[in-house]
């Protein structure tokens, strides 16, 4: 680390200040991170999940139930992990463009674990298997006749 990038370390720390038996204490967290790792992050692509429903006829519309609203997968499509939007504001903001959050759910591999949302990203014509499909009916109608 650089002295130009010392301050960083302000952003991401926490302070927790105490006092006990009349002494102050103080104790300073500093996430830890692997560079191992950390590579993976440099590219994150990160997909707000919007459910669009698409007209099967005129008083039936299917969507996708994706269960979170934000997929976050790197550049090569190879790992992913999926959150919600609380889980966001758990994150220290280093700058406009840089978060450091918590990771408290897994990384997932793309080509071990079936997701309907990744699956989507990829080339095809149809919806994949096992996806959550909903339908829905309106008894008004859309459109003109």
């Amino acid at each position: 680390m650089s002295k130009e990038s010392a301050h960083l370390l302000l952003r991401l720390c926490e302070l927790q200040v105490y006092i006990k038996n009349g002494i102050l204490g103080y104790v300073i967290l500093l996430p830890l991170v692997n560079r191992g790792n950390f590579n993976i992050y440099i590219y994150v692509y990160i997909y707000r999940l919007i459910p669009i429903p698409v007209p099967l006829d005129r008083t039936k519309f299917l969507y996708i139930d994706t269960g979170k609203s934000f997929l976050w997968i790197e550049q090569a499509q190879k790992y992913y992990f999926m959150t919600d939007e609380e889980w966001m504001d758990s994150c220290r903001i280093l700058n406009a463009v840089k978060y450091v959050c918590k990771q408290n759910q897994p990384l997932l591999s793309s080509h071990l674990n079936e997701n309907c949302v990744v699956k989507l990203l990829q080339p095809r014509g149809s919806l994949p298997p096992g996806c959550d499909k909903r339908l829905v009916k309106f008894q008004i109608q859309f459109g003109h006749n």
